[in-house]
């Protein structure tokens, strides 16, 4: 298996989150052949940048149960050790090897052209999708663009599909987890159907959606967001993991990772979503990745354009 550090990444971190994890440059028209986009919902650039915020980690106006756990956890006086405490593998490994936007502290500011402030057209368009609500079904246009939809907490893998043991398991996991949020599933069998999804089909463009960061934000539980965002991260990390070891991926996948929407930056409103790269741009980006740019910009000539850094050859 190739590791992530032997290949260089190429990272963008849109203050909303957008960061494209970049394997080495294999030729000069094309430098990926496999693109998966990874939003994790309702993200606040300021946990990312800056860590966890100190006066979220309370009882008010955080909702945190254990206070104690969470700061031994979590908090650092340092706000890199912070950041890096939270997000080890996109500060160990993304940022060092790529280029992140979206640290507003240091004038990086990004923002999203979704106007209504929810999540549905911060998503649509058309893609294979693994993800935890349940409305992507509807976002993607399921039945009119014909591709696979996993979403919500309908059995992953139904059929012939899950005969074998490893999706007869994940299969199992959907339908007997408690459903905290009946239109959400968790996160961790999300991520066991994205990986079981990707070996049965080896898709070349795939949508991840995670789900659990906005949901517990809105139920205004600091801690489960850390701890649900600590975990994404290692999602990632293993995602990237499986897919370096699959000969497809190797060396020809690029990751984007993004979020929906940011949230309110206040004690008062850090719960609800907030109204500068802009999320626009990440479609135009992966068209110009996979050598689609010229086709995309004929048919969507008003489109935002592509992230120019994020197709050239990385620094080392």
């Amino acid at each position: 298996m190739t590791t992530l550090s032997a290949r260089p990444l190429r990272a963008m971190f849109a203050g909303l989150l957008i960061a494209s994890l970049l394997p080495a440059t294999l030729h000069a028209q094309r430098r990926t052949e496999n693109v998966v986009l990874i939003v994790t919902d309702g993200v606040r650039w300021q946990d990312v940048f800056r860590g966890p915020e100190r006066r979220l980690m309370s009882s008010t106006p955080g909702g945190v149960g254990d206070t104690s756990a969470l700061i031994r956890d979590f908090w650092r006086d340092d706000p890199v050790q912070r950041r890096a405490t939270l997000l080890p593998f996109l500060w160990s490994t993304v940022a060092k090897q790529g280029v992140l936007y979206g640290n507003q502290d240091r004038g990086s500011v990004a923002r999203i052209t979704n106007r209504f402030k929810f999540s549905y057209p911060g998503y649509s368009g058309k893609v294979g999708a693994v993800a935890t609500w349940s409305v992507f079904r509807n976002i993607l246009n399921e039945e009119r663009a014909g591709i696979d939809v996993i979403d919500g907490w309908d059995e992953p893998f139904p059929g012939a599909l899950g005969r074998d043991p490893r999706r007869v398991l994940v299969n199992e996991l959907y339908r007997t987890s408690l459903r905290y949020w009946p239109g959400n599933a968790f996160d961790a069998p999300m991520q066991l159907a994205a990986k079981e999804y990707i070996r049965l089909h080896k898709p070349r463009l795939l949508f991840v959606g995670y789900g659990e960061t906005d949901e517990w934000a809105h139920g205004r539980r600091y801690d489960l967001t850390l701890r649900s965002l600590h975990q994404v991260d290692a999602f990632v990390a293993d995602l990237w993991r499986v897919m370096q070891g699959i000969r497809q991926y190797r060396g020809r996948t690029t990751f984007i990772i993004t979020t929906d929407h940011g949230r309110g930056g206040s004690a008062d409103d850090w719960t609800s979503h907030g109204e500068r790269v802009t999320q626009s741009q990440v479609a135009a980006t992966i068209a110009a990745l996979l050598g689609k740019e010229d086709a995309y910009r004929a048919a969507s000539p008003r489109s935002a354009p592509a992230v120019r850094e994020a197709l050239s050859r990385p620094r080392r």
